[in-house]
């Protein structure tokens, strides 16, 4: 995520604080954050929502931005799919009939013989 303010004249201080997940309670200066503009990596983020903003001061100001939030979400279970036991079977992909079925999916099986399952 990039966080980023308008430039100001020279001699500006740029500070970009985050309230690690406390609802705003306590801010705290992220490193190196002293551009208007700051690249957060969250891929070490534990689920919460954090809060970040910009305090800007120079001679003439001293300007805290609104914050903006990012809500990290927790990681969901990923989704196995199985196939059908009808497509378990081992296909036979010898003829040109079979191969065609094969390849577009549709199961070609080879009928057991007499006393095989």
């Amino acid at each position: 995520m990039t966080l980023e303010v308008t430039s100001q004249p020279v001699n500006t201080a740029y500070e970009w604080q985050s309230d690690n997940g406390s609802g705003g309670v306590s801010w705290t200066a992220l490193p190196d954050s002293n551009t208007t503009n700051y690249l957060l990596n969250t891929g070490g983020l534990s689920p919460a929502t954090y809060n970040y903003r910009a305090v800007i001061s120079n001679a003439f100001l001293n300007v805290i931005s609104a914050p903006a939030s990012l809500t990290v979400l927790a990681p969901t279970s990923p989704i196995i799919a199985q196939k059908p036991d009808s497509c378990r079977r081992k296909p036979i992909c010898g003829t040109k009939r079979n191969v065609h079925r094969c390849i577009h999916g549709q199961p070609a099986y080879r009928k057991p013989l007499a006393g095989q399952l």
